[in-house]
Formats: C-alpha cells, structure tokens, sequence
C-alpha cells in the first residue's frame, strides 16, 4: 500500500511529465500549423478558422461532459492523447496526397486538441490539490511546462528548415504517446480515481454545465473574465500574423521566427512561474488579476505611438507569457474552493467552451471590421477591452 506522502510525490513528477510533453507538442505543432495556414490561407481566413473552432469546441465540449464525472480524468486524459495522435496522422497523410482542405482541418486539431488536453490536466490538478499547496505546485507545474515550450518551440526552427515545415510536424505523434504511457502507469501504480468515488458519478449533460455556471455567482464574473482577455488576446494574435506575413514570406523561415518568438514567451514565463508563489504572496490573486491588463495596455499605448514590428512582437509576448503564468495560476486557484460540479463541469465549460467561443467572437468582430475596410482599428479595440 502505497502512504499518501508518496503518492502526492508521484503525482507532482507525473504532472511534471505532463506538463512537459504537453506543452512542448504544442510549441512543435503551433509554429508548423500557423505557418502552413498563413502559406495556404493568409490571414483572410483567420476570423472563419477561429469562428468554426468555436463551433467543434462546443461538440468536443458536449463529448468532454459526458465522460469527466464517468471515468478518471488522467484515464480520459490519455484516451485524448491517443485520439489527438491518430487525427493528427490522418490530416498529415492527407496533406502529402494534397487533399484539399487538408490544412484547415490541421489548424481545427491544433486549435482543438491542446485545449481539451490541458483542461483535463487541470481539472485533474484542481481535485487533488489543496489551496495551500497550489500556490506552490501550480507555479512549478506551469515552469516545468514552459521549459518544454521552450525547447519545442526552439526545436522546431532547425527541424523545419532541414526536413520542411510539414513534415515537421510528425514528431509531435512520439510525444503523444508518451502523454498516454505516463498517464496509464499512474493511474496503474496508484489506482487513484479522482473525486469523488466512481460510483457516485453520473452521467452530466450539456445543459447541466450551463445551469453550473449561471447558479454560481462565482463563475459568472470569472466566465466574462476569461472571454474578455482572450479576444484581446485574439485580436492581437491577428495583428501579429498579419505583420508576420508581410515581414517573413518565405514558409519555412517564417516557422522559425514563430517558433522562436513563442521560445521567448516560454523563456519569459518560465520565470514568472516558478516565481508566482512570491508574486502572489506579495500581490494576491487579485492584484495578480489587476495588474496584466494595465500592463498589456501600457504596451499597447506604445505600439499606437509606436508601429512596428518589434511592438507588436512585445504585446504578443506579454499577452502570452501573463497568460501562460500569472493570469493562468491566479484563475485555477480559484476554482479549488469551489463545489465538485463547479471545478469539473462549469470549469470546461469556460475553460474549453468559452475559450473556443472568445476566438469565435473576436473573428466576428475581425470580420466585421474587414467588411468596413478598417482593420487597423483592431488595436484601439484591443485596448478599450484591456481597459
């Protein structure tokens, strides 16, 4: 029998694993998909890719709740790692018989897979932490991650222009697989079923997670939270492709600066992190919460009196690396206190569904704005929201 001060270390180091396999599949398969749909597709076609991500984030959604109170997460976990591999093959198949459409479903995958799995991994982490130990072990987990970020997204780079941008993207599939051997073993060694017990769980619907969220007086701030900053985030992703393509028009080179722009994103929020216990011992979450959208509007005030490139490559960088660091430590912290149903259904709700629908919101708006030709007031869009 195995005591409970071991288990808790072998379930820091699974998630270590996790969290750095994780992480570091996306920082290969990000750089390599943004390109290949900017070479495809341009940016013309950003708002209506983001739009229909939104719409199979709902279908993902609706799967996602039939099973997280059936089965134990890490096990749902590793199942979606498997399913994540096999599309992932079958899209890059495709793409070397040039099916067409092809790259649009890839960029779907990408959209789709890193936010169901890592909604899994936090749903899973939020009911086996306490408070106490999460301001801790959050901050570690999210370094460990962002290492693994890092050395993907540095990786990606001299993989694309040695063996091509595509083809690239096939080292993702090891990664995947090991996601679901690590996750099998705990779940082997420590036979540990998540909360509660198995046989008080039922099958939830759709609706259910709804009704969660609006009889929760908790969520409801915190759903609207999430959706505002990430159509900022959204909206200044657009901006930063758009400069992209104009600067950097060769595919594979362009993968490279993608990969090594999110390479100092990771950089960056490795040491936001590990150092977010003391962040947040001194400021709390909610002046953790306060703090990154004044931030990210001082950096956009500058890139208004200031366009060029290397501006935008900062608000990208902020908005992301806060968002990956501090934004993300703060807002799982405070789902622990809260009931079993909140932290698991409501929490995909807005974790996988409202993060889905902010990008389908934000392609409205981007939409719009390219129908009355004045895309160029996206970034003073962008600041009304931080605001």
């Amino acid at each position: 029998m195995i005591n409970s001060k071991t288990i808790l270390i072998i379930r820091i180091v699974c998630l270590c694993s996790l969290a750095f396999l994780l992480i570091g599949s996306y920082a290969l398969s990000r750089p390599a998909v943004d390109s290949l749909f900017l070479q495809h597709y341009s940016t013309s076609q950003l708002p209506s890719v983001w739009l229909l991500s939104a719409v199979f984030a709902a279908v993902v959604m609706t799967i996602y709740n039939r099973y997280n109170t059936r089965f134990p997460l890490l096990k749902i976990f590793g199942i979606t790692s498997i399913l994540s591999g096999i599309l992932l093959t079958i899209c890059l198949v495709g793409y070397q018989y040039q099916v067409p459409g092809t790259v649009y479903v890839l960029y779907l995958w990408k959209e789709i897979y890193i936010v169901l799995l890592i909604e899994i991994f936090w749903s899973f982490a939020d009911v086996v932490f306490s408070i106490k130990s999460a301001r801790w072990i959050y901050g570690i987990l999210l370094g460990v991650g962002s290492a693994g970020g890092l050395i993907g997204n540095l990786l990606i780079g001299p993989l694309a222009k040695s063996i091509g941008t595509a083809n690239s993207l096939w080292w993702v599939l090891p990664i995947l697989f090991l996601c679901w051997l690590i996750s099998t073993v705990y779940m082997m060694v420590t036979h540990d079923p998540d909360e509660p017990p198995l046989n008080k769980k039922v099958i939830p619907k759709w609706q259910a997670s709804i009704d969660v969220v609006r009889n929760s007086k908790y969520l409801v701030p915190l759903l609207f939270l999430v959706c505002t900053i990430q159509i900022c985030i959204s909206l200044i992703d657009y901006q930063f492709n758009g400069a992209l393509l104009i600067n950097y028009p060769d595919i594979d080179i362009r993968t490279d600066v993608i990969g090594k722009t999110h390479a100092v994103i990771d950089l960056i929020a490795v040491i936001l992190q590990f150092g977010s216990g003391t962040i947040l011992k001194f400021i709390g979450v909610s002046g953790a919460l306060i703090s990154i959208p004044l931030i990210l509007s001082a950096i956009t005030i500058t890139f208004i009196l200031v366009p060029r490139f290397f501006m935008i490559f900062a608000i990208k960088v902020a908005s992301k690396c806060f968002d990956y660091s501090l934004f993300r430590t703060s807002k799982e912290i405070l789902y622990i206190p809260l009931e079993h149903d909140e932290k698991i259904q409501g929490k995909a709700l807005i974790d996988i569904l409202v993060y889905r629908i902010a990008k389908g919101l934000s392609s409205i708006i981007l939409l719009a704005l390219v129908y009355l030709g004045i895309t160029d007031l996206s970034t003073y869009l962008t600041l009304i929201l931080l605001v």
